[in-house]
């Protein structure tokens, strides 16, 4: 499949099958967790961004130009996506005497720590 410019998707392009023959064209959010969001690549792009660098919910809400509640779904899936890939890679965190702080953040920004120490050796 090849990249085309498409005027007639939301994101302006689509992938297309290079086989005159065939010629199939395709989302170019197909298979990805974007798949069937109706939100804007650019938005979404954003949205991750600003949540990899621990920006509040509402202040991504603002600056992605999504609603509150839309920003809060796509928490809760980009959350999933990280516990998932952390248990199947079997990743740890902390180790031998090493404290750890867990943070759970509330609905649109409000914080509750929870602090586990590991203080075997």
């Amino acid at each position: 499949m090849n990249e085309e410019k498409c005027k007639r998707t939301m994101d302006g392009y689509r992938w297309r099958c290079p086989v005159s023959k065939c010629r199939t064209t395709t989302s170019i959010r197909k298979g990805s967790l974007f798949e069937g969001s109706k939100i804007r690549l650019t938005q979404l792009v954003m949205m991750i961004y600003l949540w990899t660098i621990d920006v509040s919910q509402r202040q991504i809400a603002f600056e992605a130009h999504v609603s509150k509640r839309t920003m809060v779904n796509w928490t809760k899936k980009l959350r999933k996506i990280c516990s998932v890939e952390m248990e199947r890679r079997g990743t740890l965190i902390g180790g031998i005497s090493q404290g750890v702080a867990l943070e759970k953040k509330g609905g649109l920004g409000g914080k509750v720590s929870t602090i586990f120490r590991d203080n075997c050796s």
